[in-house]
């Protein structure tokens, strides 16, 4: 089940989103994480990651975590919104991030 994270921070890379997760409680519960490139500074994200939940409960505790205004205090994504990606699943993610190695 794919999570589309969004305001992320515009330097956040995927080890960034990962570790924010994992510190958050959700170690073993993703398997994918892909920040897309802003094509012309690649220094840059766009401002979203998709994170791809082996289970929908892990995908739906995401939701609960950083819809909740007081969980993550401290954390640099505190600030981001989730939402379920329209386009879903590790093989979706897995394309996005082929598309953008070759783009």
């Amino acid at each position: 089940t794919t999570v589309m994270l969004q305001r992320i921070p515009y330097d956040s890379h995927e080890a960034d989103v990962s570790g924010a997760l994992n510190s958050m409680g959700f170690s073993g519960a993703f398997d994918c994480v892909h920040v897309p490139r802003n094509s012309k500074n690649k220094n840059k994200n766009l401002a979203y990651a998709f994170v791809n939940f082996v289970s929908p409960k892990g995908a739906a505790a995401c939701l609960q975590a950083f819809n909740e205004p007081t969980i993550g205090a401290g954390d640099r994504l505190m600030a981001s919104r989730a939402v379920f990606a329209r386009r879903q699943g590790g093989m979706f993610v897995a394309q996005r991030i082929h598309s953008a190695r070759l783009g």
